[in-house]
């Protein structure tokens, strides 16, 4: 039973890791960016319903209680930032972002068959 419950949860979480990069995953990296130059940055929190939540990093604190998983949004580098948003290039905070989707994601799945075999 415990399996298929994470099973449900893995698969929610990929759904909304997946409806995420669909629908918001430029902008967030934009809005990282631009708090990157005040100290701070944005985060997505993936729940296992399906859906996200993009979280300012200092929203999150010592006593926020998690529903999903988080995954922080990497900026642009200076290089990669433009002011026109048609110019900006992504692609390495990107790749960045699904890097540190799949450790998460394997992570989970060693977990989860860790317990699994106990």
């Amino acid at each position: 039973m415990l399996a298929v419950q994470n099973d449900l949860f893995l698969n929610g979480v990929i759904a909304a890791y997946n409806k995420f990069k669909a629908e918001a995953i430029e902008e967030a990296i934009a809005s990282s960016t631009r708090a990157s130059w005040g100290g701070s940055g944005y985060s997505v929190e993936l729940f296992p319903e399906g859906h996200y939540r993009i979280l300012w990093d200092n929203q999150i604190g010592n006593k926020y209680d998690p529903l999903g998983t988080i995954i922080g949004i990497p900026p642009c580098s200076d290089d990669e930032w433009d002011d026109d948003e048609l110019v900006r290039f992504y692609d390495n905070a990107i790749e960045h972002f699904e890097s540190k989707f799949e450790e998460w994601k394997s992570d989970y799945i060693e977990l989860l068959a860790t317990n699994t075999a106990k």
